[in-house]
């Protein structure tokens, strides 16, 4: 059977390093919708490698997004008439879940013979709503229940009874139970990289691996303290290193080019034994390789932690940088959002990693429902004093189905159309004491406050507050 898989891809500029930390704005009218491979999604990957070892046909569709954009038909129609697909397989997080479905509608106006199931974050977040808009959608893992419809639609039948899956026929839906998380993520195929390429402007030099499934904190923002219940069994998996070490390995045979590979794990040191042994394998392959590759990981800092031995670990076994979610520098905020480590967690765990010449990257979090004025000039403050190589700001939007989303919707700051307009780079509401403009400003100007700008403007105001001074002046 021919399955077709449909991506979306926000279009919002791409910042590229360039130098001793500068940066450039590469421009949205880019030739393919998809500027680098670390764009593409892994679940998708996984299940396209999957349905492919077990004799299915796979292709994926990419579409650029943006909320004034029409639907390219043309792609669209081109892909339908040449791989003529029986199952088309839909992805979407909340911002993109407008798109998605405006993609659905017209795939099955095309044609009405194909079956149109959805996934991912925000379709299991709120599935009375989502199930409304396709054929199916799928709660928990993809894998086993899309190879059960598969098998279901060659034979003809009217898909039912699968685990995992809910049906809609008219107004009548089926909601079938959860199967458990599945427990052995060796078992998997390596994911298929080469379907990204012809929607990759740079493809090739920047890798992920999947190094691990589930995180086991409850951060108030995310939705992992909400898809753990979906399922039974053991939701924090990792694979054996010993799996990730052949995976490597097939990627320096099968892509020349790739010189970074960054291993995807909601907390890569939930389970420190693990991480050590870990980073036993990868040195000793990472010595025997023949040429460099810098690996980089997700962290998590947590109270009065200690990393220096992992951090020396890592250093060894070729790490070049991690990633760490400081997202507010407000210890009060960062309570509220169930990150309990103090700044002085942070700085130090930051520290460790200078030391031993590990980059450290940070994603920060501006908009928070709750959060003040004087609570973002901590944030400016902390990430000043952490001297990271680069920080990755969004503007805070409350997926459905987290705690952070009904807080938000207890303080009244969410209008009917927020799901609508929410983006990573636009703030939908205004907080008391720090308004919208105000926040937009902030996110505009945040990598100027804190030293990471393409360049220093002399006179610069330092605060918006600043800034709206000088203007009434």
């Amino acid at each position: 059977m021919r399955v077709l898989f449909v991506y979306t891809f926000e279009e919002r500029p791409i910042e590229l390093r360039r130098g001793s930390g500068s940066f450039s704005r590469f421009s949205e009218a880019r030739a393919k919708p998809l500027p680098f491979t670390w764009h593409t999604h892994l679940g998708v990957s996984y299940l396209a490698s999957f349905l492919q070892a077990n004799g299915c046909e796979t292709e994926i569709l990419v579409l650029s997004t943006s909320l004034d954009k029409e639907l390219d038909t043309g792609v669209i129609d081109g892909v339908l008439d040449r791989f003529d697909p029986r199952l088309v397989c839909y992805t979407s997080v909340q911002r993109e879940y407008s798109h998605v479905v405006r993609i659905a509608k017209y795939v099955k106006s095309r044609r009405e013979d194909v079956f149109n199931l959805a996934g991912g974050p925000h379709i299991q977040l709120a599935p009375e709503q989502t199930i409304q808009d396709f054929d199916a959608i799928c709660l928990g893992e993809g894998e086993c229940p899309t190879l059960e419809l598969v098998g279901q639609l060659k034979e003809g039948k009217a898909p039912s009874g699968i685990r995992n899956l809910w049906f809609r026929r008219g107004s009548e839906i089926e909601k079938n139970p959860t199967r458990e998380f599945m427990p052995d993520l060796d078992s998997l195929p390596f994911p298929d990289r080469k379907m990204w390429d012809p929607w990759i402007e740079f493809p090739g030099f920047a890798q992920q691996i999947l190094v691990s499934r589930g995180c086991p904190f409850q951060c108030t923002y995310c939705c992992n303290h909400a898809f753990q219940k979906i399922s039974e069994g053991k939701y924090v998996r990792f694979r054996s290193p010993e799996n990730v070490m052949r995976e490597i390995e097939h990627i320096v045979e099968t892509i020349p080019i790739a010189t970074r590979i960054y291993f995807e794990s909601e907390t890569f040191n939930v389970r420190t034994d693990y991480c050590l042994r870990f980073c036993q394998h990868l040195e000793r392959l990472w010595n025997d390789l023949g040429r460099r590759i810098d690996f980089g990981t997700n962290m998590r800092i947590t109270p009065r932690c200690d990393h220096a031995e992992l951090y020396s670990a890592m250093s060894r076994a070729g790490f070049s940088f991690i990633n760490i979610g400081l997202e507010s520098g407000s210890e009060r905020i960062r309570k509220f959002l169930k990150r309990y480590y103090s700044n002085a967690d942070l700085l130090r765990s930051v520290g460790q990693a200078q030391d031993r010449g590990l980059a450290v990257n940070l994603y920060v979090m501006i908009g928070i429902p709750g959060e003040t004025y004087e609570d973002y000039k901590e944030t400016l403050e902390l990430v000043k004093g952490a001297r990271p190589r680069q920080v990755y700001l969004s503007v805070c939007n409350p997926y459905a189905g987290t705690e952070l989303r009904r807080a938000a919707e207890e303080m009244g700051l969410l209008s009917k159309d927020h799901d609508d307009e929410a983006s990573r780079g636009r703030i939908t509401f205004d907080l008391p004491g720090f308004p919208r403009d105000q926040i937009m400003e902030e996110y505009r100007m945040f990598h100027r406050r804190v030293g990471l700008a393409d360049e220093k403007v002399a006179g610069a105001p330092i605060t918006w507050s600043d800034s709206q001074a000088a203007a009434t002046a």
